[in-house]
């Protein structure tokens, strides 16, 4: 996978709070417990692993277009000016993958 810029990153956060949203409640659980982040290792490796599989599925739905577009708008401008953008880009998400986790 190629690496990800600040703006791919940002685009893909709100994609991952709907298809990985268990898993990302697992590992903020886990490294709030006495331990600290090393004991959410796994979980971090898991949330790791659902994005990339976010990402991946993107390609194949007509979401992957609301996603570039998503990105281009926040490199570009404060994120309230992209907010109905984001807004599209999560009931896509929601009706052509769902959750993944």
């Amino acid at each position: 996978m190629a690496p990800m810029y600040a703006a791919t990153l940002d685009a893909l956060s709100p994609c991952i709070q709907i298809t990985c949203a268990d898993t990302i409640s697992e590992y903020v659980n886990k490294k709030s417990m006495l331990g600290g982040p090393a004991t959410a290792l796994e979980a971090a490796e898991k949330m790791m692993q659902c994005a990339e599989e976010t990402r991946k599925r993107l390609d194949a739905t007509p979401c992957d277009d609301l996603y570039r577009n998503y990105s281009r708008c926040l490199s570009k401008n404060p994120r309230l000016k992209c907010q109905s953008m984001m807004n599209d880009l999560q009931d896509c998400i929601a009706k052509h993958i769902g959750k993944l986790d």
